[in-house]
């Protein structure tokens, strides 16, 4: 076995739960086992009703806040929970569609309708990227 490669299967063992906050979090699949671990998803954050909808039946412990990041009320809300519930993880994971090389459609920057609100999600990663950058420098989480 190659010396440079973990070979040891490992448990993260946290004595006190760990908060974090989800951006782009969708109905809450990317985080509904990090409970077996002791981390725990305290405020969410999805652009579409009908998921964040999802979202607070599944996890009703969860603060979500529904809407776009790029908005600044969205924004100031989402700092201000993740620094009242005391969390010190950041999870985001921004559509990549737009960056994929999978993708091979003629026009990347297509919209994903959302079926019972009319709202439409741009697909811009880069601009949801820096954002969620943006309030990574704001929180700073586990500091």
């Amino acid at each position: 076995m190659d010396p440079k490669y973990e070979n040891e299967y490992k448990t993260l063992n946290l004595s006190e739960p760990l908060y974090a906050t989800s951006l782009f979090a969708c109905i809450g699949s990317g985080t509904s086992r990090l409970k077996e671990l002791n981390i725990h998803c305290a405020v969410a954050n999805e652009y579409l009703s009908e998921r964040a909808e999802i979202h607070k039946k599944l996890d009703p412990d969860c603060l979500m806040i529904q809407g776009d990041i790029k908005n600044k009320k969205i924004l100031k809300q989402i700092v201000a929970a993740n620094k009242q519930k005391g969390c010190k993880l950041l999870l985001a994971s921004p559509p990549c569609q737009v960056a994929s090389q999978l993708n091979t459609a003629k026009d990347k920057e297509e919209k994903i309708e959302s079926k019972s609100s009319k709202a439409s999600l741009n697909l811009s990663t880069t601009a949801l990227s820096i954002h969620s950058f943006a309030i990574y420098s704001v929180i700073k989480p586990g500091v």
